[in-house]
This record gives structure tokens, sequence and C-alpha cells, in this order.
């Protein structure tokens, strides 16, 4: 597993910050299409405004109700990879 993380010249990390602020039309969204995230862990740090966020169970797209003060933590088709999808 070490091996897997830190592979052969030492480990590697990247950061990507975003902020999306709501739409004044939302009205007009299309949203994403239907996606996997690739990274490894996904932090969401989420306010009670702004919502969006679904997830895919059993054939049906359900909401993701925001929580003010929280984190959704999104493990990434990496992890899904390295653990065998467990």
């Amino acid at each position: 597993l070490k091996k897997v993380f830190h592979g052969t010249k030492g480990p590697t990390f990247g950061t990507k910050v975003s902020n999306n602020p709501a739409c004044p039309k939302p009205e007009m969204i299309k949203g994403l299409r239907a996606h996997t995230d690739a990274g490894g862990i996904i932090l969401l740090f989420q306010d009670d405004k702004v919502s969006g966020l679904q997830l895919l169970k059993d054939g049906d797209w359900i909401d993701v109700p925001p929580l003010n003060h929280s984190i959704v933590i999104n493990l990434g088709d990496q992890l899904e990879v390295i653990t065998n999808g467990r």
C-alpha cells in the first residue's frame, strides 16, 4: 500500500480550491453530467444555502441536503481502485 501512495520517488500531493457562489438565475442551470471523481479524497465544505450534490443509489438519484458547517468526505476513483471497491 505504501508503494501505491508513494511511488518510486516519494509522495505527491495536489490541491484544488473552488468556490462556486449561488447563481442569480438558478432556473438557467443545467448542472453536470453524471460522473465520478477521479481523485483520492475530496472534501466538500458546505453551508446551508447551496445545494446540488446528488448520489446514485440503486439506480435512483438522491439529493444530499447541505448541512451548515459540515464537510462531505467523498472517496474518489483512486481509492476505489486501491481498495478493490471495498
